[in-house]
């Protein structure tokens, strides 16, 4: 089975996590973006295939497909991803309009994009809360590529999940 599917926005890595301290040692990503795209892919990932968890509480228990009892993929899975990054342009006045030297490279490797395994680590942990596969470790083998848009293009991602 090949499921394919896109998701669009600006995609961020999954950051480190760092402790807050306390007695309860409060943990939160480093990249505050971090969570909020995650959820989007969720919830892009569930809309697509009509997916949807089953409650109780807060606790998802199991999940629905088209109103009928669904399993997410529990074998391995191979996933390719393409990850797409718009140039950030300045708004210094004087160079207002000018891509930011950081992005003017012809592959997007500037710190604010993310390192591609930390992208990936954030899309796995997307498809394994969306219900799509059982669990991230089923993902053995990843093909990853961060690119710029294409002109006309929209930053997001592009995923095929393939099982094996």
């Amino acid at each position: 089975m090949i499921y394919t599917f896109g998701v669009d926005g600006k995609p961020r890595p999954k950051g480190s996590l760092k402790c807050l301290g306390g007695r309860s040692h409060n943990m939160v990503e480093s990249v505050e973006s971090s969570k909020p795209w995650k959820l989007h892919m969720i919830r892009t990932i569930r809309h697509t295939f009509g997916i949807e968890p089953v409650r109780q509480g807060v606790k998802v228990v199991g999940w629905t497909r088209g109103g009928s009892p669904w399993e997410p993929w529990a074998g391995a899975v191979d996933v390719q991803c393409t990850f797409r990054f718009l140039p950030e342009y300045s708004t210094d006045v004087r160079k207002a309009g000018q891509v930011l030297p950081s992005y003017d490279t012809p592959w997007p490797i500037a710190d604010e994009v993310g390192d591609t395994d930390k992208l990936c680590r954030n899309l796995g942990d997307a498809l394994e809360q969306s219900g799509l596969i059982a669990n991230d470790r089923n993902i053995v083998r990843w093909a990853a590529m961060k690119r710029w848009c294409r002109e006309g293009e929209a930053p997001g991602a592009w995923v095929q999940v393939s099982t094996l």
